[in-house]
């Protein structure tokens, strides 16, 4: 009855490095298992990073101009009402004239009315061929442009320039039939894009993202 309990104890003995060492891996393991999480979530960021929507857009004469209207609508709102003043005006002036054809003072009508009328027309004409003059002298209006969705800013940059737009901080963003366009904080920044030479894919994630982060989104017209 001796033996038996020596040889229990010898076993213990025996099989106490086995135990010892899967004491070892396990504490091992749960000590590593942190630093794996770790690791795991490190490579998550990245490869979350490295597929943030990312293209490359280059602005049209066209396409900025359509913009610019946007940019500049309280003057061109004063600039058609002045063109409208100008029509009213122009059609007063011959109305006048066939009215008083008898008056001799009334001779210069039609010359004066020809004039206000001119410039009802070719006023518009002349601000977007100086708007289109500008654009094509622009060095950094002509680069192409990469645009970066971010989680809290949208990342415009050229050769020349780089801009990042919060947000919360755009002041208009619209998407229109052909293109869509944005304009960052305090009226800087304009950027018109055109949807016919982007990917679907890309812009449907950008119209995602404004639809989703920037409150100044107006969404289709």
């Amino acid at each position: 009855s001796n033996d038996a309990p020596q040889a229990g104890a010898a076993g213990l003995r025996e099989n106490a490095p086995v135990e010892r060492l899967i004491a070892a891996c396990t504490n091992c393991a749960v000590a590593k298992a942190p630093c794996r999480i770790k690791i795991k979530f490190i490579l998550f960021s990245q490869t979350k990073e490295n597929t943030m929507t990312t293209f490359e857009f280059k602005m049209t004469p066209r396409a900025y101009y359509a913009g610019w209207r946007v940019l500049q609508r309280q003057q061109l709102r004063l600039q058609w009402v002045f063109c409208a003043l100008c029509a009213v005006l122009a059609a007063a002036g011959i109305l006048l004239y066939f009215l008083l054809q008898d008056v001799e003072e009334t001779a210069i009508l039609p010359a004066l009315s020809g004039i206000v009328a001119a410039m009802a027309v070719l006023l518009p004409w002349v601000r977007r061929s100086s708007v289109l003059r500008e654009f094509g002298n622009s060095p950094t209006l002509t680069q192409p442009f990469t645009l970066r969705l971010e989680e809290q800013a949208l990342q415009v940059w050229s050769k020349f320039e780089q801009y990042t737009l919060p947000w919360q901080g755009i002041t208009y963003a619209k998407e229109t039939k052909d293109y869509i366009i944005l304009i960052g904080c305090y009226r800087m920044g304009l950027f018109v894009i055109e949807k016919a030479d982007c990917d679907p894919a890309d812009l449907n994630a950008l119209l995602s993202a404004l639809h989703e982060k920037a409150p100044a989104f107006g969404g289709a017209k």
